[in-house]
C-alpha cells in the first residue's frame, strides 16, 4: 500500500481501532459473555489478516490428534463462502466448492478427511458440530477475534516478518499487539526469514507480556519447503530451474522467499488473499510459461484446491508442501495443547 493509499484510509483505521477495543472492552468486564461447551476446543489465529502460517499449523494439530485415535473436527469461518445458512458442513467437496464454503475449509476436507463445519455465527457452527459429530476435540480454525466462545487452548501466531502494525483497512493488523496477552501460547513463525536481531524485537516485547520458552508458553516455527509434488506433466524439476508461481495468500513474499532458496522464479502470479482462480488464469500462465520457456508452474495446496479441475496442457504442475520446525520441539508444543484437557491424551 502507498503512502496515498495509507493517509486516506488512516480515519477508517482509526474507527477500526475504536470498535475493536470497545468490544474487547465489554468481553473483559464480562458485559458480553462467552459460551462454554463439554468439548475441548483449541482456536488457532492471528492478530493480522492472515498470511502467519496458521493453515499448515491447524494441519499439524489435526493430524497430531488423529495419530493418537482422536476425532476430531474443525470449525471456521468460511472466508469469502457463499453459504446461505447460519452454519453448515463442508461436504460435496467438488469443483465450485471453494466458491460456495471458502478455500481454507475445502482443502481442509480434502487434506485431513475431517469433518469441517463454517458458520458467520462461529457458536452455531459448534453447536452443530458437536450435534452431529460429538468430537472428542473441535479445532477453531482462525478463532482469536471471535470471543464468544471459551477455549482450552488460544494459540497465536505472529508472523516476525510483519513490520508495519497499521490497523485495518490502511495496514493488516485486526487488533492491537497488546492483545496477545489473551493467548495461552504464542508461535512466531518464519523466524528462519529475518535475522537474529529482529527475531530478539518479538522476542523481547512477548517477554514483556510474559511468554518465554522457559515457561513452556512461546515457540518459534520455521516454514520451510518440505515437498514439491508433480500433479501434471511428466518433466523432471532440478534445483536452480527457472519456475513460476501462483498464489492467493496473505503473504505472498513469503512463499516466494522459500521457493527461490532452491528455484529461480521467473514471474509469481498473485492474486488476492482467498481469490478464486479461473481457467482464463491458467491459459494466460501457460501461454506466458510457453513463450518464456518455462514449463514449471508451483502452487500453494490451498491454491491447488481451486484449480484441481481446471485444463492444463503443457505446463508441468507442481504443489508445494510446507513443513513446520518448532524450537523447543514439536513434542512440547502438543504436550503442551493436551495438558490442559484431561479427557485427551497425548
Amino acid at each position: 500500500m502507498s503512502r496515498w493509499e495509507e493517509f486516506f484510509y488512516s480515519p477508517l483505521a482509526g474507527i477500526f481501532w475504536l470498535v475493536v477495543f470497545v468490544r474487547n472492552w465489554l468481553f473483559d468486564k464480562g458485559y458480553l459473555k462467552t459460551q462454554k461447551f463439554n468439548v475441548p476446543i483449541i482456536s488457532v489465529g492471528n492478530l493480522t489478516a492472515g498470511g502467519t502460517g496458521k493453515t499448515p499449523l491447524v494441519a499439524t494439530i489435526v493430524e497430531t490428534f488423529k495419530a493418537s485415535g482422536k476425532k476430531v473436527a474443525i470449525v471456521s469461518r468460511g472466508y469469502k463462502g457463499n453459504y446461505k445458512e447460519e452454519a453448515a458442513k463442508v461436504e460435496n467437496v467438488r469443483a465450485d466448492a471453494t466458491d460456495i464454503f471458502g478455500d481454507e475449509p475445502v482443502w481442509f476436507v480434502n487434506k485431513l478427511q475431517v469433518p469441517v463445519y463454517v458458520g458467520r455465527e462461529r457458536v452455531k457452527a459448534i453447536e452443530m458440530c458437536i450435534r452431529n459429530e460429538k468430537p472428542d476435540v473441535i479445532i477453531a480454525d482462525d478463532g482469536f477475534q471471535h470471543r464468544w466462545f471459551e477455549r482450552d487452548h488460544n494459540i497465536l501466531l505472529l508472523d516476525v516478518t510483519e513490520e508495519s502494525e497499521l490497523f485495518l483497512p490502511a495496514g493488516r493488523w485486526r487488533e492491537p499487539f497488546s492483545s496477545a496477552k489473551r493467548a495461552t501460547l504464542i508461535l512466531l513463525t518464519k523466524t528462519n526469514l529475518v535475522t537474529r536481531d529482529q527475531l530478539s524485537l518479538w522476542e523481547e516485547r512477548v517477554g514483556d507480556l510474559g511468554f518465554y520458552y522457559e515457561k513452556g508458553n512461546l515457540f518459534k516455527v520455521d516454514y520451510f519447503l518440505e515437498s514439491l509434488s508433480r500433479v501434471h506433466g511428466a518433466m523432471e524439476l532440478h534445483p536452480g530451474d527457472n519456475v513460476e508461481l501462483g498464489s492467493s495468500i496473505a503473504r505472498p513474499e513469503s512463499f516466494s522467499a522459500l521457493i527461490e532458496k532452491n528455484y529461480k522464479i521467473i514471474k509469481h502470479w498473485i492474486l488476492p488473499d482467498h481469490s478464486q482462480w479461473t481457467q482464463i488464469d491458467i491459459d494466460l500462465i501457460e501461454k506466458h510459461a510457453n513463450t518464456l520457456k518455462c514449463p514449471h508452474l508451483i502452487l500453494t495446496e490451498k491454491d491447488y484446491v481451486k484449480v484441481q479441475n481446471f485444463d492444463f496442457i503443457d505446463l508441468n504442475l507442481w504443489l508445494a508442501r510446507l513443513g513446520l520446525k518448532f524450537e523447543p520441539s514439536s513434542d512440547e508444543f502438543y504436550q503442551k495443547i493436551t495438558e490442559k484437557t484431561d479427557s485427551i491424551a497425548h
